[in-house]
């Protein structure tokens, strides 16, 4: 089997990367099975990846992958999500991600995208500077955290 590897990464300059890839640097090249999102995770001059396809996955687990693993996808979808609760605003769709804003209850957000990940629904949000916010619209539990229209 065959995979696509891709080193795409902002330079760090020295700085330790964080734990979560930042998918705002994505690379935009097709087929990619495997993306290396740092070369100092953490501080500790080791590379970063992750998988993002199944071939990737299936290789590191020849019996198979767990049911439903890695099988989640965007789906372009606009719509306006009123938050049920007090909600942060992520850099990624990784619940440790780190916060961009605190929302309030009430407030609307417009949306242009859904991800539905292994444990939640995620809802991709345009920001002015051409990145993206990404909020959680169901949890862990199934629970909605708000409204989408």
């Amino acid at each position: 089997m065959d995979l696509f590897w891709l080193a795409a990464y902002p330079l760090a300059n020295g700085k330790a990367a964080n734990k979560n890839p930042d998918f705002n640097y994505f690379p935009s090249a097709d087929y990619v099975d495997l993306w290396q999102y740092t070369d100092n995770l953490l501080g500790y001059k080791v590379d970063g990846s992750i998988t993002v396809t199944d071939n990737a996955i299936n290789l590191f687990n020849p019996e198979g992958a767990p049911k439903g693993a890695n099988k989640s996808k965007w789906v372009k979808k606009s719509g306006t999500f009123t938050l049920a609760e007090d909600l942060h605003l992520h850099e990624s769709p990784h619940i440790d991600s780190p916060s961009i804003a605190l929302l309030k209850k009430g407030d609307v957000i417009k949306f242009d995208a859904t991800l539905q990940g292994p444990k939640r629904l995620w809802l991709r949000q345009p920001r002015a500077t051409s990145t993206y916010g990404y909020i959680v619209a169901r949890d862990k539990y199934d629970k909605p955290l708000g409204k989408i229209d």
